[in-house]
């Protein structure tokens, strides 16, 4: 889980669903989920760039595919994916 730092996404949370492929994008002033964003097989973790021309950007790790997908937080889309290599396990 992460949360926006910056921006007017600000407080906004993000939630890698594992089973799903997706990230959920929860609204704290409303407890609801306003976003479902399909990213790559088996999200296993999110993170928010806090600074930078990349400020609030979202990198999800995707562990089955090796990935890393990268969230434009304004429209709740996947700008790119990186390649990361294989698992080290």
């Amino acid at each position: 889980m992460a949360v926006s730092p910056t921006g007017p996404e600000a407080g906004y949370v993000y939630v890698v669903n594992e089973d799903g492929d997706t990230v959920s994008v929860i609204n704290p002033a409303s407890n609801t989920v306003i976003a479902t964003i399909p990213v790559g097989i088996n999200p296993i973790g999110v993170a928010v760039s806090p600074t930078g021309p990349e400020a609030g950007d979202i990198y999800v790790a995707n562990g089955a595919s090796d990935t890393v997908s990268v969230i434009n937080p304004a429209t709740n889309a996947v700008t790119s994916t990186i390649n990361v290599g294989t698992e080290p396990w």
